[in-house]
């Protein structure tokens, strides 16, 4: 109302009075320079509003500072933009509009917080990005992840980790058929017949980005022993066991065996047996036996040496290959004679051989 109606008493005399209060407007009170109106607290809430909102900068108005360029966004405050220069990296479905608020030190130093507000944004993206001034000099735009969902899509929960045998004091306990084991992780597994060994034990699982190739490790669990296997096509393969010293002597239990005669280097020479033994060998053995001293060897010194090309920078073909097929065994040098490192050499660690010092032969085994 622009008036009040009061009454008042005497209660001397019993007279009783009335009086009309002027009320200042809205725009009076905005306004601020009538001197004779009253104010309700509604008004003077008016007049601190229209105070603030003339007395502030846009930038820490009431609403957003629209902009046309962010690079010009220098100063402490909440801005907004359609379409303007320097905005962040488009966003699908976020439109053209960005708000955000700028932190500033100084003007060669500020820092930009940003948000596509009028897309499709939501939990799952945000739609945030920062950047920063550094002595004068804007970086990229680099994208934030504020909610929980997308900090969840990124990584992995510890509730998943738990799952797979991770970040957890124990191994998961499995008791069903390994087979079905396709998730990357670790497990202790229940003895089972398709393991490769009737025995509880330990089985690391890993798994392809596409999941479609797998692969299981499995350790028992009393045993040194380490078997792998790989599924492909939805098949698993069969077990294979890693060889070790503790059950080398599993597989190496040789029943054959050939020697090839003594070989004198010859450039390019090479030399053919028929071993005998029924199959390709499982293993070959190549030596070189000292039979004149030198290079600190005496006679008699046997070197295991792996035929191939050796690495002579000066001429790459010192040293000669090998070969092993069902029925004959074969050698063949290179140009050059081996390399071989001094026993006690303390520099020029390799030298040439002579080759009328040294004798060359093999074994093979089955």
């Amino acid at each position: 109302p622009g008036t009040l109606t009061a009454a008042t008493t005497n209660a001397a005399s019993a007279e009783s009075h009335t009086h009309n209060i002027d009320i200042a407007t809205q725009a009076e009170a905005e306004a601020g320079t009538n001197t004779t109106k009253l104010m309700t607290p509604q008004r003077v809430a008016q007049h601190l509003a229209a105070r603030l909102e003339s007395a502030l900068p846009g930038r820490l108005g009431v609403r957003a500072f629209d902009i046309t360029d962010w690079n010009n966004a220098l100063e402490n405050g909440w801005y907004m933009a359609s379409g303007a220069a320097n905005a962040p990296p488009g966003e699908t479905g976020s439109g053209a509009w960005w708000m955000g608020f700028v932190e500033r030190h100084n003007e060669l130093y500020v820092t930009q917080t940003v948000h596509a507000f009028s897309g499709n944004s939501g939990p799952n993206n945000t739609m945030v990005w920062r950047r920063r001034r550094f002595n004068g000099t804007w970086s990229d735009w680099y994208k934030l992840q504020w909610s929980q969902q997308e900090q969840d899509a990124r990584y992995a929960l510890k509730t998943d980790m738990a799952t797979a045998g991770l970040a957890v004091a124990q191994t998961a306990l499995f008791s069903g058929d390994p087979n079905t084991l396709t998730v990357s992780g670790m497990y202790y597994v229940r003895s089972h017949a398709d393991l490769p060994v009737a025995a509880d034990g330990f089985l690391l699982v890993e798994a392809s980005s596409s999941n479609q190739t797998h692969k299981q490790t499995f350790t028992p669990a009393v045993t040194n022993r380490t078997f792998i296997r790989r599924r492909y096509a939805g098949v698993w393969s069969s077990w294979s066991e890693n060889i070790t010293t503790g059950n080398i002597g599993n597989y190496a239990n040789f029943t054959k065996s050939f020697r090839l005669p003594d070989q004198t280097y010859v450039a390019w020479g090479s030399v053919t047996a028929n071993h005998g033994l029924g199959a390709i060998p499982k293993l070959v053995v190549w030596k070189m036996r000292c039979v004149t001293a030198e290079l600190t060897y005496s006679v008699g010194d046997e070197i295991y040496w792996f035929p191939m090309v050796l690495p002579d920078w000066s001429n790459p073909y010192s040293g000669g290959t090998c070969w092993a097929t069902a029925t004959q065994l074969g050698f063949r040098f290179s140009d050059r004679a081996p390399w071989i490192v001094q026993k006690t050499a303390t520099s020029n660690l390799k030298t040439m051989i002579t080759p009328d010092n040294w004798r060359f032969y093999a074994e093979a085994y089955v």
